[in-house]
């Protein structure tokens, strides 16, 4: 331990003279009271050492300390949760042989080792092997390292376990992600890397919506494994009656047939047909044999203009999220093409529009005259001088045609509409934007959706933001490059649904004609089984701004009458609620909110569709496991082999516990002892004074 100060050590000497001053002063000429030669020394000393002590604490002194701390070898287990392990002739092995090794194997390396297990499922999650259940609806094995390398990064690393059957349909494929991770990798195959005999229903490709009266298509994969020379059927039903009825042969033992048929809707709602085919004998699991598919009907679509000044993939990006909703009928022109009456029209998306080249000052006037919603795509064709007068909600004031690469920044005081949390942090890391650089002016009536952040600085720029002026709604995404961030949620999620989310998001609230409910209640009407289920509302008072100081209630009624109730937990200014994950099937919810003396009621539907993912593929993926392994190092066991998984970590001198020393400071100030020494000498100063006769 080493003892510094702020200030030159050497002022210690003046401590120390101050001290002795002061008590010379105070006992040594002062001889009013006889003390005593040996008494007036010890006061003498006393309060020389106090104010000595005194003097020196107020120097501001630090301790410093080299701390030594011990960290042991991290272990990650990480143990395949999902469904396909146990849909295997080895399920009863999986239930219970295998968690029993699991545990004495942690009790095993308990002690020597820092164990952290891991169930890894559709999200990977920390847990303990007693919670092994097999009931995951989708397996994620790159979310599994993806957390590793996020939280394990600058620890003692010392090796991770993967045990799974190597199936994997969510996330992007994790041999990639192991690239990553610098400590070995150690891989136990489960399942059977051999097709068992297996009829199964592979895929099911239908719209989600469609139309009151319409016929749509449907289009059934079917696939078979070593069955060859056997016949099924295959048949499509709807509350118990038969629509469609298929028979085939089965020609090979990897047998893949698609069938392709259309079914006509006559009522508007959610609509549930079953789809089954023939179980046949000897084969692996029955459960694969049947599914079911829901489309929503309604009675019209919408339609959308997108109004382009020059080919851009962001204009294909936008169209592309909106294909995947049937109620919209979105259309793509080239300025110089679009000659169309807009009264059609619920919204019109202008990229990069109006431009030098191409004012269009007729349709924006005509677009302020007939009150249509507009969503403005800015980009380096952009007149903003044009723009900048049609009321967006921002003004740019552009310097000599710079531009920066601007992240984007989540506004969490956003309340226009509701979105997903995953679409939240997908937002946080989507690739830059490219937009204008110059001043910025935002009205006061446009809300921010997300803000800009240029060079890891945050600013106050709006880069998406929406803005509504005498009841018309305009939305404005200030820079081009959106396409990247279809890329991006594709590259590491191997889907768009973040991305797709984020335009829908948009285009409702802006297409949507101005709302003066005073209720509202947002929710899906289709979830898959895996999916959490969420509703989202909002409250508005008299004057029609937003509160939640009431509380909101939440019914939920399934199929067979069963009821769930809820409240909404209040956040900012409005109302969200998550129930989590509900059954296959479908459900009526009621809600309610009671604002002073008024009730406010709002009721809808939606269906709970079944995941079949996990038993869509039950061939394990072993030559992945073995990839995984010998690409960090590692070594691919069995199952028999767990009980020797310490003896080959032992055998890695790279996986030992580290010393690391760290420097400690601490103000002495903050000690009790001195003071506890201090109080000591004033009162021993103290008695030897009363005791002789003074004060």
């Amino acid at each position: 331990m080493t003892i510094i100060t702020e200030y030159p050590l050497w002022l210690i000497i003046f401590c120390l003279l101050l001290g002795g001053v002061y008590a010379a002063i105070l006992y040594y000429k002062n001889r009013e009271i006889d003390f005593g030669k040996n008494y007036r020394i010890a006061l003498i000393i006393l309060r020389w050492s106090a104010i000595s002590l005194v003097s020196f604490l107020l120097l501001g002194p630090l301790t410093k300390l080299t701390v030594k701390e011990s960290e042991k070898p991290v272990i990650v287990i990480g143990v395949d949760n999902s469904e396909s392990v146990i849909l295997s002739k080895d399920s009863a092995f999986y239930k219970t042989e295998l968690i029993t090794q699991l545990k004495k194997l942690e009790d095993q390396l308990d002690g020597k080792y820092e164990v952290v297990p891991y169930l890894i499922g559709n999200q990977s999650r920390r847990g303990s092997f007693d919670e092994l259940d097999y009931q995951d609806k989708a397996t994620n094995i790159s979310d599994f390292f993806d957390q590793i390398e996020l939280l394990y990064t600058h620890r003692n690393l010392g090796a991770v376990l993967l045990v799974s059957d190597g199936i994997y349909n969510r996330g992007s494929n994790p041999y990639y992600q192991t690239q990553k991770i610098k400590s070995p990798i150690y891989t136990v195959g489960l399942g059977n890397p051999e097709a068992e005999p297996d009829l199964f229903i592979a895929q099911i490709i239908h719209n989600r919506q469609t139309f009151k009266g319409n016929h749509f298509p449907v289009e059934i994969k079917l696939a078979a494994n070593k069955l060859k020379g056997q016949k099924f059927s295959l048949t499509i039903s709807e509350n118990g009656k038969e629509l469609v009825r298929e028979n085939f042969s089965i020609n090979s033992n990897q047998y893949y047939e698609t069938f392709r048929t259309t079914l006509e809707t006559k009522e508007k709602g959610i609509k549930r047909y079953q789809v089954e085919v023939t179980p046949l004998e000897g084969e692996l699991t029955h459960k694969n044999n049947k599914s079911n598919l829901y489309i929503e009907v309604v009675d019209q679509k919408e339609k959308i203009a997108i109004a382009y000044n020059a080919p851009h993939p962001d204009v294909a990006a936008i169209k592309s999220a909106l294909d995947v909703v049937e109620k919209y009928e979105t259309e793509v022109y080239s300025i110089d093409e679009f000659k169309k009456d807009i009264t059609p029209y619920s919204l019109v998306i202008l990229h990069q529009l109006p431009s030098v080249r191409k004012p269009i000052q007729d349709l924006t006037q005509e677009l302020q005259k007939q009150k249509r919603s507009v969503l403005y795509i800015l980009g380096p064709k952009s007149d903003y001088a044009r723009i900048n007068n049609l009321q967006t909600g921002v003004t740019i004031n552009q310097n000599k045609k710079l531009t920066n690469e601007a992240a984007a920044l989540h506004n969490d005081n956003f309340i226009l509409f509701s979105y997903s949390e995953e679409l939240k942090q997908f937002l946080q890391r989507v690739p830059p934007l490219i937009t204008p650089f110059g001043e910025y002016k935002t009205a006061v009536s446009a809300s921010t959706f997300l803000y800009q952040k240029i060079a890891g600085v945050e600013t106050p720029y709006p880069l998406i933001l929406f803005n509504e002026n005498v009841g018309v709604k305009n939305g404005v995404i200030v820079g081009s490059g959106i396409a990247d961030w279809k890329r991006y949620n594709y590259l590491y999620e191997q889907n768009h649904e973040a991305f797709n989310e984020l335009i829908q998001k948009m285009v409702l609230f802006l297409s949507v004609k101005g709302d003066r409910d005073f209720f509202r209640v947002e929710a899906k009407s289709g979830y898959d089984e895996s999916e959490p289920i969420q509703f989202y509302a909002d409250l508005y008072n008299e004057a029609y701004e937003l509160q939640n100081e009431a509380d909101v209630e939440l019914i939920i009624e399934s199929e067979d009458g069963k009821k769930f109730s809820y409240q909404f937990s209040k956040q900012n200014r409005n109302y969200s609620l998550s129930v989590g994950h509900f059954p296959p099937g479908e459900y009526r919810w009621h809600a309610q909110a009671q604002w002073g003396s008024k009730n406010y009621q709002k009721s809808g539907h939606f269906t709970v569709k079944e995941t079949m993912l996990e038993s869509q593929n039950l061939v394990a993926d072993h030559a992945l496991l073995q990839g995984i392994a010998d690409n960090s190092k590692g070594q691919m066991i069995s199952k028999e082999q767990l009980s020797e998984f310490e003896k080959l970590i032992k055998k890695d001198d790279q996986i030992k516990t580290i010393a690391t020393y760290s420097r400690k400071f601490s103000l002495l100030l903050n000690s009790t002892i001195y003071f506890v020494i201090l109080i000591l000498l004033f009162s021993a100063e103290w008695f030897i004074r009363k005791w002789r006769g003074s004060y």
